[in-house]
């Protein structure tokens, strides 16, 4: 076995000894572990950035307590719920927003921090593109590549103003057609 030294700061020495004796594991095996952890990360062409993202998404993932499903699937199962029972469907997605909402609120309390989080996140979401614009008390929610039908982007639509209901915003428009949906609303004024 090589031997490699290694300066540390006495913080980081201090998390790695806490680690260690909570998994009651050596302080060199654990940094040898996470060395080679490193290198296979680096290796699949991610960094480690990516991987500390998706772990904040698997948070939110499970606190969400979605699963994942097929895109065609899902499109499909919503195109006959909404046949079925379309304005029960719509409601409910509004209702599912809203505790997303409340939920993605524990990391981004407030339309700048969420705005900032869509920014960081966007290219992990199952979606083309998503901008969020905010100028003075108007925002402005634009999202392309939900879904493969008018019916799903629907869903989305509605979903998403159920979100944003959670921050406060006093929804002034929204509009929906294949793959592409935009909400605008207003902050309201704290009193």
């Amino acid at each position: 076995m090589s031997r490699l030294n290694v300066s540390l700061k006495a913080n980081l020495v201090s998390d790695i000894e806490e680690e260690a004796e909570k998994e009651g594991k050596t302080a060199s095996s654990v940094v040898a572990e996470a060395c080679k952890n490193y290198i296979e990360i680096s290796r699949t062409g991610m960094r480690c950035e990516d991987i500390q993202k998706s772990l904040v998404l698997l948070k939110l993932v499970r606190a969400l307590d979605a699963v994942p499903v097929p895109s065609l699937l899902l499109d499909h199962m919503i195109v006959t719920s909404l046949d079925h029972s379309h304005d029960q469907t719509l409601e409910k997605w509004r209702e599912r927003g809203t505790v997303a909402g409340n939920i993605v609120k524990q990391y981004a309390p407030d339309i700048v921090k969420l705005k900032e989080m869509a920014d960081t996140y966007s290219s992990m979401l199952p979606m083309d593109f998503l901008n969020i614009e905010i100028t003075g008390d108007n925002v402005s929610v634009v999202i392309s590549g939900v879904g493969y039908s008018r019916q799903a982007a629907m869903c989305t639509c509605e979903g998403i103003v159920g979100f944003m209901g959670a921050y406060g915003l006093e929804i002034s428009g929204k509009e929906s057609s294949e793959s592409f949906i935009r909400i605008s609303g207003k902050i309201p004024k704290k009193i």
